[in-house]
C-alpha cells in the first residue's frame, strides 16, 4: 500500500508540473502571438496624423562633421589617455569603468557621433572569468588647466569620458587581472538613399547593405536585407519637396521593426485581419517555434518565413530617405592595473 501511494503522489506531482509546463508554454504562445499581430497590425492599419516641419531639424548628410583625420586623431587620443577599473555599481553590483578624455579641438557633437562597445574581456577575479556586458552608459563631462607661458596665461578645456558597463558575476575579493579591448567609433559622413513606390521589387544598396524594397505603405518601407543589420544603426526620415522633414503633430515618433515574410503576406492580403484569423493560421507555427527552445533569427525563419525590416514614419510618406552614419573606427587594448 504505500508503495502504491508514493507512486501515486509521484503520478500526481508530475502531472501537475507538466500542466505548469503546458500552462508556461501557452502563456510565451499567447505574448508571441499578441506582440506580434499587434505590432503588424498597426504597420498596415496607421492612424492618420497631422503633420508640421521640424524647423530645428538639419539633414545629417548636410551637417558639419569632423574629418576622418579628426575622428583618428580624437579615438588614438580617447585610446592612449584610458584606464580601467574595478568598483562597486549603483545597485550592489559592480561595473568595469572607463575614464578617457578627448582631444581639445573635440568639443561638439560627441553624444550623438561617437559609440563605444566592449569587443572582448579577459578579466578575472581570482580564477573567476568575469561576465561583462558589452554595451554600458556613457557621461561626458570637462576639465580645465592654465599654463602660465611668456608673460601670458593661457586656459586649456578638453571633454572627458566616463563609461561603465555592467558585470554579471558575482565577486568575491577584490583581486582582479586581465584586461578589455574596446571596440570605438566616430561619424564622418552619411550614407543615404531615396525609396519610393516604384522602387518596390527593386534591388537597392545603402553602405555596405544590400537590400531588396518589399513594399512602401502608407508611412512604412518594408525591406529585405540580404546581411544583419544593426536596427540602431538605421534612420528613416520623411521629407516633404523642399527637403524639410515632415513629423507628427501629436508627438508620434518614428521606429523600425522585424517582421516575417508569412505573417507580412497574409496582412497583405487582408490587412483588417483579426487577432482570431491571425492565431488560426500561426498558432501551431508558434506553438513549434517554442517547443524547438531556439529562437534565433534562423529558428524564426523556418517557422514564419524570411525575415524583413519595416522603417515607418511618424507621417505619411512623402520623401522617404533612409539613411546610415559611417564610422571611422578604431579597436583598442587597455590592462587592469596591477593590483
Amino acid at each position: 500500500m504505500k508503495t502504491k501511494i508514493t507512486l501515486l503522489l509521484l503520478l500526481i506531482t508530475t502531472i501537475a508540473v507538466a500542466q505548469e509546463y503546458n500552462s508556461f508554454m501557452l502563456e510565451q504562445i499567447e505574448s508571441h502571438e499578441k506582440f506580434s499581430y499587434e505590432g503588424v497590425f498597426e504597420l498596415f492599419n496607421a492612424q492618420k496624423v497631422d503633420a508640421e516641419i521640424d524647423q530645428n531639424y538639419k539633414l545629417p548628410w548636410n551637417s558639419t562633421l569632423y574629418t576622418e583625420a579628426d575622428c583618428k586623431a580624437i579615438l588614438d587620443t580617447l585610446a592612449k589617455n584610458g584606464a580601467i577599473n574595478i568598483k562597486e555599481g549603483s545597485f550592489s553590483n559592480h561595473v568595469l569603468e572607463l575614464n578617457s578624455h578627448f582631444p581639445e579641438f573635440a568639443k561638439n557633437n560627441l553624444m550623438d557621433n561617437f559609440k563605444l562597445s566592449i569587443k572582448e574581456s579577459n578579466i578575472t577575479n581570482e580564477d573567476l572569468n568575469l561576465k561583462i556586458q558589452n554595451s554600458g552608459t556613457i557621461f561626458y563631462g570637462s576639465n580645465s588647466s592654465s599654463v602660465y607661458k611668456n608673460g601670458s596665461t593661457k586656459l586649456h578645456r578638453w571633454r572627458t569620458l566616463n563609461a561603465t558597463f555592467n558585470i554579471n558575476t558575482n565577486i568575491n575579493t577584490e583581486i582582479y587581472k586581465g584586461s578589455v579591448i574596446f571596440e570605438s567609433g566616430f561619424v564622418y559622413g552619411y550614407d543615404y538613399v531615396k525609396i519610393k513606390k516604384s522602387d518596390i521589387g527593386t534591388k537597392m544598396k545603402i553602405g555596405n547593405y544590400k537590400f531588396k524594397v518589399i513594399d512602401v505603405m502608407n508611412n512604412t518601407v518594408i525591406l529585405d536585407f540580404k546581411n544583419n543589420i544593426n536596427l540602431l544603426d538605421f534612420d528613416l526620415i520623411n521629407l516633404n519637396e523642399n527637403e524639410e522633414r515632415l513629423i507628427a503633430t501629436n508627438g508620434m515618433s518614428s521606429g523600425a521593426k522585424t517582421l516575417y515574410k508569412d505573417i507580412y503576406q497574409k496582412f497583405k492580403e487582408n490587412p483588417s485581419l483579426s487577432f482570431d484569423e491571425y492565431k488560426k493560421t500561426f498558432h501551431s507555427k508558434f506553438l513549434d517555434l517554442i517547443k524547438s527552445t531556439d529562437l534565433s533569427k534562423e529558428a524564426k525563419e523556418k517557422y514564419l518565413g524570411k525575415e524583413y525590416v519595416a522603417f515607418s514614419s511618424s507621417t505619411k510618406l512623402e520623401n522617404a530617405y533612409l539613411y546610415l552614419p559611417k564610422y571611422y573606427s578604431k579597436t583598442f587594448k587597455i590592462n587592469l592595473p596591477d593590483n
